[in-house]
Order: C-alpha cells, then sequence, then structure tokens
C-alpha cells in the first residue's frame, strides 16, 4: 500500500495524463508538419521504394547500365515503406503518417521506461513533443524515428529480459541504420553475466545479420550502402582544422542544437549519470546515443541533421531523469501533494506547450513544398521529362522522385562513376563541372551557391551549351542568372535547372 507521505520517485500519471502527453506529441508533429517539408533526402528513399513496389526491383535508375547499386543507406525502412505503398499508399503521405505513428510508439515506449514516473515521464515527453529539432526529424520523412522506435523497445526488452525480441530489435536497427552495428555490442553486455541469454541474443543477431547481407550481397555484390562509400569519399575533411571544425559542429548538434538549452546541460548530464546508476533500460539508450555520436567524432563524416534524432531523444531522457533527481534532492513535498498539483498543472503544461509549438516553434506554413517541390513537380511534366532523358544533380531527390528519367547523382551515392570525377575543389563541387563536361546529359540542376555557379560560369563552352530554364526556391525567386554576390556562400534549398541547347 502506497502512503501519502511516500517519497517523490513514486509518483505516477495516470492514464489520462498518459493520453494528454501523447496527444501533446500528435499535436506537436502535426504543428511541424504544417511548417516542415520533407527532406529532399526522403525522395530518395521514396523512389528506391516505389520501384521496388512497382516490380522493378529496389534500384534508383530501372534498367540503367551501372545497376543495381545500394544508393539508399537504409535498405529496411525502404522495404518497410515498400509493402506499405504494395498496400496503396501514397508515397509521401505515408511516410510522413509512418513517422507520426512511430514516433506515438516511442512515446508509449518513453512512458514504459520511465515506469510512468511522474516527473521524468513529463519532462522527456513535453521536450520529446516540442523541440524543434526532434520535431523537424520527426516529420522529414527519413528513418530515424523508425531507428529510434526499435532501440526504445529493445531496451524495454532487454530490461525484461525478452533475450530473442531484444536481438529481434536490435538487429532490425542495423538493417535501418548503419551505425546500429555498435547496438549490437551495447545491447550485448545486458546480457554477459547469462551466459545462455548472451547466445540466445547473439544467434537473433547471427540469423538475422546473415540473412540481411546474403540478400544484400547476392543482389548488390556487397553489404556496404554505395551511398556510405560515397560520403566517406567526397566529404572528408580537408585538413586538422576543418577536421576539428566538424568535431565540434557534431557535438554541437547532438547536444546543444540551440543555445538557449545551454542552462540545462548541467541538469541533462546529472540525468545521464543517474540513469547509468540506475540501469533502467534508459542507460541503453543513453549508451547507443554516446556510441553513435564518439563514432561521428573519430570518423568526422558531413553529417545533416537527421542523423542527431537518437541522441535528442537521449538528451530529453537524461533531462527528465535530472530534473526527478532534483527534485528528490530538494523536493519539499511529498507525493499526494505532487500528485495533486499536477492533477491541475498538467494540462496547463500541455496547452501552453502546443499553443507554443503552433504560434512560436512552428508559425508559418511549408514554403519549400509551396515554392520548390510542386513547382518542380509541374516543370517536369510540363517539360515531359521522363524516359531516356538524363539529369545531373547533387540534389537527386525531389527530382528523381517527380520523374522517371536518368539521374547522373553527382555525389555518388547511386550512380558509382561519379566518384571518378574528383574535380579540384572542396567536395564536390567542380566535380560536378567536369561531370558536365564529360556527360553533357539533357538537363542539370545546380544548387544555387556562390562556388558551384562560379565554377560553371568559368567554362564558357559549358555555359553557351546550357541555358537556364527555371529556378525554384524559398523566396520565389525566379531570377535565372542571379549575380554571384547574390547567391549564398554555402547550400541552400535554391535550384537552378539548365538545358542543353
Amino acid at each position: 500500500m502506497i502512503e501519502p507521505d511516500d517519497p517523490l520517485p513514486s509518483a505516477r500519471l495516470s492514464a489520462l495524463q498518459i493520453a494528454l502527453l501523447l496527444g501533446l506529441v500528435l499535436a506537436g508533429r502535426l504543428f511541424a508538419l504544417y511548417a516542415l517539408p520533407l527532406y529532399d533526402d526522403a525522395f530518395i528513399t521514396l523512389r528506391y521504394a516505389r520501384n521496388l513496389a512497382d516490380g522493378a526491383g529496389m534500384v534508383f535508375n530501372p534498367g540503367a547500365a551501372w545497376e543495381p547499386v545500394l544508393g539508399t543507406t537504409t535498405p529496411g525502412f525502404t522495404v518497410l515503406v515498400a509493402l506499405l505503398l504494395k498496400l496503396g499508399g501514397e508515397p509521401t503521405a505515408t511516410v510522413l503518417v509512418l513517422g507520426i505513428v512511430l514516433d506515438l510508439v516511442s512515446a508509449g515506449s518513453i512512458v514504459a521506461l520511465f515506469r510512468r514516473r511522474l516527473v521524468p515521464t513529463t519532462v522527456a515527453l513535453v521536450v520529446f513533443a516540442v523541440l524543434p529539432q526532434i520535431a523537424r526529424i520527426g516529420v522529414g520523412g527519413m528513418e530515424s524515428p523508425l531507428l529510434v522506435a526499435l532501440l526504445l523497445a529493445g531496451a524495454l526488452a532487454a530490461r525484461a529480459r525478452r533475450v530473442w525480441l531484444t536481438g529481434l530489435a536490435v538487429a532490425l536497427a542495423c538493417v535501418v541504420r548503419p551505425e546500429a552495428v555498435l547496438f549490437t555490442v551495447i545491447f550485448g553486455l545486458s546480457f554477459v553475466r547469462d551466459r545462455r541469454a548472451l547466445l540466445r541474443y547473439a544467434a537473433v543477431i547471427a540469423v538475422v545479420g546473415f540473412v540481411s547481407a546474403s540478400l544484400l550481397t547476392l543482389f548488390y555484390g556487397s553489404p556496404i550502402p554505395q551511398s556510405v562509400q560515397a560520403k566517406s569519399s567526397t566529404h572528408a575533411a580537408a585538413d586538422a582544422a576543418a577536421g576539428f571544425e566538424r568535431m565540434l559542429e557534431i557535438a554541437r548538434q547532438a547536444f546543444l542544437p540551440t543555445l538557449w538549452l545551454a542552462p540545462l546541460l548541467p541538469v541533462v548530464v546529472i540525468g545521464l549519470l543517474r540513469s547509468f546508476r540506475r540501469r533502467d533500460g534508459v542507460h541503453l539508450v543513453g549508451a547507443a546515443a554516446l556510441a553513435v555520436v564518439i563514432s561521428y567524432l573519430i570518423a568526422r563524416p558531413h553529417t545533416w541533421g537527421w542523423y542527431y534524432y537518437l541522441p535528442l531523444v537521449a538528451w530529453s531522457l537524461w533531462l527528465g531523469s535530472g530534473v526527478e533527481a532534483l527534485v528528490e534532492r530538494f523536493g519539499c513535498v511529498n507525493r499526494a501533494a505532487l500528485e495533486r498539483r499536477v492533477r491541475f498543472a498538467l494540462p496547463v503544461i500541455v496547452a501552453g506547450a502546443a499553443v507554443a509549438s503552433s504560434l512560436v516553434i512552428w508559425p508559418r506554413p511549408d514554403l519549400v513544398t509551396q515554392h520548390v517541390y510542386r513547382p518542380l513537380e509541374h516543370f517536369v511534366r510540363a517539360n515531359g521529362i521522363d524516359g531516356a532523358d538524363r539529369i545531373l544533380a547533387s540534389d537527386i531527390g525531389a527530382i528523381a522522385y517527380y520523374s522517371n528519367c536518368i539521374v547522373l547523382d553527382s555525389e555518388g551515392l547511386t550512380w558509382p562513376a561519379a566518384l571518378d570525377f574528383k574535380g579540384d575543389g572542396p567536395g564536390m563541387t567542380n566535380a560536378q563541372i567536369e561531370i558536365l563536361d564529360a556527360e553533357r546529359p539533357e538537363w542539370v540542376i545546380f544548387v544555387a551557391e556562390r562556388p558551384r555557379i562560379a565554377a560553371f560560369r568559368s567554362r564558357p563552352e559549358l555555359v553557351a551549351a546550357y541555358e537556364p530554364v527555371a529556378r525554384f526556391n524559398v523566396e520565389n525567386d525566379r531570377e535565372l542568372e542571379p549575380a554571384l554576390d547574390d547567391l549564398p556562400p554555402h547550400w541552400m534549398q535554391d535550384y537552378l535547372v539548365y538545358r542543353r541547347r
């Protein structure tokens, strides 16, 4: 029997309070959905999944001489999306709904991980619902929500000593993201004192790993995605200074996505240490997140926002644990009093977070879909870009999804021959110009950044061979011959389309 003066950690959320928090997660994702587009890379997965669902195989350019190429780092997620498309789902709606459903599943797993304890569950779910960086990835159409849902399920299974389920969740995570190979060791340590359990866990990992690796090798010649090789080749840090700068950026995105969160870092550290001391399943999620970040710091790859979904979710869990530790240490109310206060305060917290999400965090509608993706789709259809036409592009997602033409991927993710062109500058900026000169495709799409357009304009014979015909950006700027000084020095979602004369 629980007495009114029991310690604070025994306070539990009711079913209604849990429903309110899950409703906040759903509302936060819907508000983000209103304001944010799919990532361009999500369309790469969609094209692979659509081709698979249509019977062309999991390839990017059906019929191309270099296919099949495993240009996606998430074959597991691609197969799942293809199955849903086979059932009649519309591709973009399918990945958006799937991401939201997976985030709701993850939210339920967070409740279970904290055993409905009032303080950490409330804090973690409010952050999970409204932190802009988490919400943005949740509606981006990428595989990250599936990876986190599998990891949380694995943590719950490991805590309950359900060895087979733990192994299955971790093994499936490895098919969703290559970094998940690190999780096999982390979760295996949970069973290291029980030899039989460890062997059963290892057997599940081995069977799923062998089957998936064999299928990928049989079809593609290797289980290692071409995209992994391309990213390591084209986005390596140029020197020690650039490498150190990239390490700082990795640490910032993982643990301090915005400066205003800095005062919370001590609480996050307290929660991190507390989770490892308790070993209640939260520590497995945290260990997996730390392992991913450490691997990034060592390899120093060029990363994108969705790479940090797991560390950011772990950050929310650590914050919840840290706040709980502080309340335990300095709290001056008993469990009954705390529950009475939360009964009235929680609806206010949820409503306030929802209002902040709709009016402050995501007040503007999605301009990328409105001014970039939809006009690009209309342009493709109006100009009959299809069939044997070839398009050279570095951002290949949306243009590939909206057309059925051959896409020459200058980053080498889906077209290995691109890696033979190194250019004479950092990354693939100048390499794209060399590819253009060598291949002379019917169409080329440049990201309208200053170095790339300057490199193109420095080649008069190419300028004479191609005419600008369209431009797509969120500002709705349709100037086809912009001055270099008017262009940004770095990537922005601004595309200039050229047609061969």
